[in-house]
């Protein structure tokens, strides 16, 4: 798997004509050039094509079994050459024409990959951008400080749902992980932003949100609680855990140590 931390350019970026081809990966799969919807091809296999070289192969070169075996990799080379094949015939139909040679993907004998300097963004590239802005140190003044909240909400604006959820390849459940872990990661930076400049409001509603998006996060209901314990809200805080516990009852789990030790606070 490629890493995530290679997907730091935006090339689509201040471009003077305007062309970008945008590719949403979360909830739904959906092309756009030049703000006007693409038709996605009727099968499948072309999907997956684009979202392996999108997530796997972009600006890296993976030889053409490799990827056969990654898309179908219960069946023999034999079959999945052929079917290589035709979606890259199908997808290369989907793709607008921009240049002369082809500037989605680069063909290199046996290899494959996407085009580093295609004129291309994707949802999932730019959750990796903000995730990778928060190892950078912010500067304590209130404009810096706004400046990176407003960063990290289009950030989680761009996490629509689950990557892909239309498709099944067990490839995918790594990258899967990979993006609830950013959420999570960006959420819980913006939810200690705002509390840091005071827009208590703000907080609450992201950490509501972050309970919201998984509910069997403990960690997510620790924070809300604490959070109202803060406010000196205590009937919240007692009835955020009794939410926390009835979902975790459901589940079969007991709650934490860390858990019960906040709740004794309370009670």
């Amino acid at each position: 798997m490629a890493s995530h931390s290679e997907r730091k350019r935006h090339v689509c970026a201040n471009r003077p004509d305007g062309n970008c081809l945008v590719v949403s990966l979360f909830r739904s799969f959906q092309l756009r050039w030049c703000s006007q919807p693409l038709p996605l091809p009727t099968r499948r296999h072309p999907h997956r094509l684009l979202a392996l070289l999108l997530l796997e192969c972009n600006g890296t070169l993976r030889e053409r079994d490799e990827i056969a075996c990654q898309l179908w990799p219960s069946d023999e080379l034999s079959l999945t050459r052929p079917r290589l094949r035709l979606c890259l015939h199908g997808l290369s139909e989907c793709l607008p024409p921009f240049r002369d040679e082809d500037p989605w993907i680069v063909r290199d004998g046996t290899r494959l990959g996407w085009r580093l300097d295609s004129p291309c963004d994707v949802d999932a590239w730019s959750l990796d951008r903000a995730e990778q802005e928060l190892r950078r140190q912010v500067d304590s003044t209130p404009t810096a400080q706004r400046l990176r909240i407003a960063q990290l909400q289009a950030a989680l604006t761009m996490y629509s749902g689950p990557l892909l959820p239309m498709l099944d390849d067990a490839w995918l459940g790594e990258h899967r992980a990979h993006y609830e872990t950013a959420y999570r990661r960006i959420s819980i930076a913006l939810f200690d932003h705002l509390v840091t400049i005071g827009d208590r409001n703000e907080a609450l509603n992201t950490a509501r949100q972050l309970v919201l998006h998984d509910s069997s996060d403990e960690s997510a209901h620790m924070r809300l609680i604490q959070f109202y314990m803060d406010d000196g809200d205590r009937e919240s805080a007692i009835r955020q855990f009794e939410i926390c516990f009835r979902e975790f009852q459901f589940l079969g789990v007991a709650p934490s140590h860390e858990m019960e030790s906040l709740v004794t606070d309370i009670r």
